[in-house]
């Protein structure tokens, strides 16, 4: 680790990764490394401490102290974090490719029996 708090490190990454997060850090006004960093990060968000951020964010929608860009702010990343937490629910809940297969292999049988 180096005085500013920091690890350096080599990363080799294939180039349409590297082309992906190029383009996130500019659409963002972030270093590549920046977001790397966020990316890094989130990946290590509990569910428990997305609903703690998101109970942050309806504070603060709800602050009247609050400017209108902490508010939309805000609002915009419960949005996200609600979006984020859809997607997992999903992506838990959904059925494997082989499972999709199989049932449409059964649902075919049925409604085609061979004679």
């Amino acid at each position: 680790m180096s005085d500013d708090g920091y690890t350096r490190i080599t990363l080799r990454i294939p180039t349409p990764l590297d082309e992906k997060l190029n383009a996130a850090a500019r659409a963002t006004s972030k270093s590549k490394n920046a977001e790397i960093i966020q990316r890094l990060e989130q990946s290590f968000t509990t569910p428990t401490q997305i609903i703690a951020q998101m109970d942050q964010f309806s504070r603060t929608i709800h602050d009247p102290n609050a400017d209108s860009f902490e508010v939309a702010r805000a609002v915009l990343k419960r949005n996200l974090y609600e979006m984020m937490l859809a997607v997992e629910t999903f992506e838990a809940s959904a059925p494997s490719q082989e499972q999709v297969q199989q049932d449409s292999q059964a649902s075919s049988s049925i409604m085609h029996p061979k004679s």
